[in-house]
């Protein structure tokens, strides 16, 4: 447990200090970050379900030859 908290609050302070290099409020970077962070997953999750349904149609369709 101990070990999880030094972390999070290392991964905390490394995020402030990078903050803090920008002319801008930490608050304003930080909000950015985190939209940067939301469209990042969600092009993710898209890759991820457009690589499941490829995989689906490939499926489908070596079902569909074979028979």
């Amino acid at each position: 447990m101990r070990e999880e908290r030094e972390r999070r609050n290392n991964e905390f302070m490394e995020k402030l200090r990078e903050y803090s290099k920008s002319d801008k409020p930490i608050w304003v970077v930080a909000a950015e970050e985190e939209k940067k962070q939301r469209i990042a997953e969600r092009a993710e999750r898209k890759r991820i379900r457009d690589e499941l349904e490829r995989q689906r149609q490939e499926i489908l369709e070596e079902q569909l030859s074979g028979k």
